[in-house]
C-alpha cells in the first residue's frame, strides 16, 4: 500500500461554503493528480487564503455514465 498524498486545491468561495457546511461531500476533478482512496484533499478558499478544510478520500469513481474521460468523481 503506498502513502497517503495530500493534494490541495484552490476554489472559489461558494462550492468551499458548501463543503465546509457539509452540503457537499464529491467533487468532479480533472483527473491528472494520481488520486487515491486514502489520499488526503485540502480545499483552500481562493478569496482568503488562510481559510483550509482536510478531508480523506473514502471513495473515487473513474468511469462512471456521463463521466468525461480523463475526470473523476472524488468523495469524502
Amino acid at each position: 500500500m503506498k502513502n497517503p498524498i495530500m493534494h490541495e486545491l484552490e476554489i472559489e468561495r461558494k462550492e468551499y461554503d458548501s463543503i465546509i457546511s457539509g452540503m457537499k461531500s464529491y467533487i468532479v476533478i480533472q483527473d491528472n493528480m494520481n488520486y487515491a482512496i486514502g489520499d488526503m484533499i485540502c480545499f483552500k478558499n481562493m478569496q482568503k487564503k488562510n481559510e483550509e478544510t482536510c478531508y480523506k478520500i473514502s471513495c473515487l469513481s473513474r468511469e462512471c455514465v456521463g463521466l468525461e474521460n480523463g475526470y473523476c468523481i472524488i468523495g469524502w
